[in-house]
């Protein structure tokens, strides 16, 4: 299986789609679903899902390329078997950025990436 990752001009919206080689072994973990990017207002929670083809010993999400800190109360990272999430429930202007999830099996890893923007609240 093979990643790749197409940007879309004007609204610089990413999709990332999976191609499959026949007869080539999938190498595992796979994602079935990759996270999405987002736009938000301050104070809106955002989501960020992924499934997985099958579970991974270790799924790992960053921001700006440095691991987030799973005992942050600022954010939530749930995981069981092949669901994992991460909840921002009330993002802030620090939360924009660039993202990317980790999954990593005992002889693989895979990786996606995406985006968080955070809009200035109407008052």
């Amino acid at each position: 299986m093979h990643e790749a990752c197409a940007s879309m001009q004007p609204s610089d919206r990413t999709r990332a789609v999976s191609v499959s080689v026949p007869n080539e072994e999938v190498k595992q973990p796979a994602f079935k679903t990759f996270p999405a990017s987002a736009t938000v207002t301050e104070g809106e929670p955002a989501k960020f899902n992924i499934v997985l083809e099958k579970s991974a010993a270790k799924v790992t999400w960053c921001k700006d390329g440095k691991p987030l800190d799973s005992s942050s109360t600022h954010l939530k990272m749930t995981g069981e078997k092949t669901k994992h999430q991460l909840l921002i429930p009330a993002c802030v202007p620090t939360d924009v950025g660039q993202y990317s999830v980790r999954a990593q099996g005992k002889k693989h890893e895979t990786s996606a990436n995406f985006s968080l923007n955070v809009l200035p609240k109407q008052e």
